[in-house]
């Protein structure tokens, strides 16, 4: 009994000791990030989730009340900016647009001119708010939407002069009926009040350290929850999971149409299929790849007034548009270079009226999938080929055509990508609308979009990676089994063994920047130059520094984010690095001169360095160039575990280590040039990609 009051005490303890917090947010907004079930009376959403796992991993310092925004919140949630100067601000990783549109007709030609003209807006969207705040001498009559198809439609019929709209894109720019007048990016932000301060710089440090792949996670979790949650005992909710064993989606009759759909092991992948699980879970109704005449979902559709029979939902990828010629040609740098000539285009891309309204005297010829259009090219059946522009290129890549096959050109109208739904089954188009709204598309295209044939989202606040780990495996693959055509069994040992490494190599980004592989390569040329080494040594020393950490792959994530110093057994593997990253590049054909600054850039002139424990003249020269290059960087690169020396400091370190981890020459050299090295470290800005600086060296090689 005494144990169980003991017990009581502590627990009553711990819970009173905790700082009570108001979270205010703004009443406006109720979507996936927050919103109260009411059900529960609890409060959920994405937000929660984040302020639970920072309370977390704060030892749940912090007891968190939400109501509406008040002047007495602790922290505010859902805002871009407040007139109080009591507050911090924190940046989080979700930003919206928005968009205020106008009939293409319109003379309007500023926002100014809206001055008391009518504009509608979406309820619940919150963008009205910010239009007025960036314009606080423009007044305008207001008019509220429930929806924004009734928004949009009043637009058509002329019942406002303009509308203000979140996250809007146009699906055809052959269909446009509205032209944009104004767009604005909004970075949502947590306000702390500034008595809080070490609130506010645990939540700040929290979102720096945020990984990308928990942020997806807990969208994806969130986004299922608040859709069952939402669409409960609605009439088309239930009409769906009572009507449907199964939804069937169709796709193009293209083997794969990258990013948005690739095969693996039998399994379909790519952005579109990320979207679909989430859509599954929510309409607990099995999705499978059907023929497209029995399939109610077209997966890839873009809207077509001369398509009655199909309904699009809000476009959840957009795309450019590439043209393709066959062996060498000029640029095309406007659609009306086509003119008087044969295109191929692909009947997945619904390019006709696009090309036909902006060209003369054109012959179109019809192919059923982007290979076959490719093929038609090599054939001379046409002159050019016009489609998408990442299926487009991927397919090039992954054929092994870009020797015979070129893309010339790019246009700058976009077509936005979404899922088809017959006419005949409503009530499953009237869903999906709904949850599409979910998957911003500028956020999706970006993070498929960073490169043309590869999916890598770069490190933006909020990168991702939805499917990018095992597209980059894919992409390289397909260079690799290039060089591999002639021997199969060889090509598919390869295969496997980056199925088994390269799918983590994304992973590196949260702990190894890309800017310091390349300033080290940098670094590579001076000491280069003064050791009078050929123009072929120092580039392949260049490669190997920005290859020199690849082999980290294989670490732990908790081992490689920790913020702590490693223990014994943790260092032990760390170590484990360089020899794995040595296997790799032999695996990948790469030259000695690379494998051997990747190997051996950790072994130190006494012989107590790793992996084989060489010393003095063992070791390789470009093991020794990138050893002490490397060593420089690191200790001046900020990093999550610690903060970075002076210049000054760091050549102390370097000058005492002489003859000890670094070669004595080489120090000297060093020193000799420390100017130059120190104005590498502290001017070079580049934005440097780690995983896309791997794919070209691959590519290249």
């Amino acid at each position: 009994m005494k144990k169980i009051i003991a017990m009581f005490i502590l627990i009553s303890t711990t819970i009173l000791a905790q700082f009570k917090l108001n979270v205010g947010y703004l009443p406006q907004y109720t979507d996936m990030y927050l919103y109260m079930n009411l059900e529960t009376s609890e409060y959920e959403g994405v937000y929660v989730d984040l302020l639970e796992d920072f309370n977390k991993k704060n030892g749940k310092k912090y007891q968190f009340n939400f109501k509406k925004k008040s002047e007495t919140s602790d922290i505010i949630l859902r805002a871009t900016k407040i007139e109080n100067r009591d507050y911090y601000s924190v940046s989080t990783p979700f930003s919206y647009r928005s968009v205020v549109l106008i009939d293409q007709d319109r003379k309007i030609k500023k926002i100014d001119d809206l001055f008391a003209l009518d504009v509608g807006y979406v309820k619940n969207q919150n963008v009205i708010g910010e239009l007025k705040n960036r314009n606080k001498n423009l007044k305008f009559n207001e008019l509220e939407f429930e929806t924004e198809n009734q928004a949009i439609l009043a637009l058509k019929n002329k019942e406002v002069d303009a509308i203000v709209i979140k996250n809007w894109n146009e699906s055809n720019p052959i269909e446009k009926e509205f032209k944009v007048l104004d767009t604005t990016v909004f970075n949502e932000k947590i306000f702390v009040k500034k008595e809080n301060e070490e609130l506010f710089k645990s939540l700040e440090k929290y979102f720096d350290d945020l990984l990308i792949q928990d942020i997806i996670n807990i969208k994806s979790e969130n986004r299922v929850n608040y859709y069952k949650y939402l669409l409960k005992d609605t009439p088309d909710y239930d009409y769906i999971k009572k009507n449907y064993k199964e939804i069937k989606v169709s796709l193009p009759a293209d083997e794969y149409y990258l990013p948005l759909y690739y095969k693996e092991n039998g399994e379909y992948k790519g952005l579109l299929f990320t979207i679909l699980k989430d859509i599954e879970k929510i309409l607990e109704v099995p999705i499978v790849v059907g023929k497209k005449e029995a399939s109610e979902i077209r997966g890839i559709y873009t809207k077509n007034k001369e398509n009655t029979i199909t309904l699009g939902t809000t476009p959840y990828y957009q795309t450019g548009v590439s043209v393709a010629t066959h062996g060498s040609s000029f640029v095309i740098s406007e659609i009306s270079d086509l003119d008087n000539s044969k295109i191929v285009i692909i009947d997945s891309c619904p390019l006709q009226d696009y090309i036909l309204n902006k060209t003369y005297g054109v012959e179109l010829i019809v192919a059923k999938t982007i290979e076959e259009g490719i093929n038609k090219l090599l054939n001379h059946e046409g002159d050019y080929l016009v489609a998408y522009s990442n299926p487009l290129a991927s397919t090039i890549s992954n054929k092994f055509l870009d020797d015979k096959i070129n893309i010339s050109g790019n246009f700058n109208d976009n077509f936005g990508i979404e899922l088809g739904v017959r006419n005949s089954d409503f009530e499953l188009y009237c869903l999906l609308e709904i949850i599409m709204e979910s998957f911003p598309v500028d956020e999706i295209t970006y993070e498929a979009n960073t490169q043309t044939q590869i999916i890598i989202k770069k490190d933006y606040r909020f990168v991702a990676q939805i499917v990018v780990p095992m597209i980059i495996v894919i992409l390289i693959l397909a260079v690799l089994l290039r060089k591999a055509i002639i021997n199969k069994m060889r090509a598919e040992k390869l295969g496997n063994t980056l199925l088994q490494t390269m799918v983590k190599v994304n992973k590196l980004k949260q702990s190894e920047s890309g800017l310091h592989s390349k300033r080290i390569s940098l670094y590579v040329e001076v000491l280069g130059e003064k050791l009078n080494l050929s123009s072929t040594f120092v580039e392949k020393i260049k490669l190997g520094a920005i290859l020199h950490d690849i082999g980290k792959i294989i670490i732990p994530s908790e081992i490689l984010n920790k913020k702590g110093a490693l223990t014994p057994e943790e260092f032990e593997i760390t170590k484990e690095h360089s020899e794995f990253g040595y296997e790799l590049l032999q695996s990948l054909e790469l030259g000695e001169i690379e494998k051997n600054a990747v190997r051996y850039h950790h072994e130190k002139w006494n012989g107590k360095g790793y992996p084989q424990g060489l010393k003095e003249n063992e070791i390789p020269l470009e093991g020794r160039i990138v050893g002490i290059l490397d060593t420089y960087d690191s200790m001046r690169e900020n990093k999550v575990y610690k903060k970075g020396v002076s210049h000054e400091i760091a050549l102390k370190i370097i000058t005492e280590e002489s003859g000890k981890s670094f070669d004595p020459e080489l120090v000297r050299i060093f020193l000799e040039n420390e100017n130059k090295i120190r104005d590498i470290f502290e001017n070079f800005e580049e934005d440097v990609d780690l995983v896309e600086e791997y794919y070209k060296i691959i590519k290249n090689n």
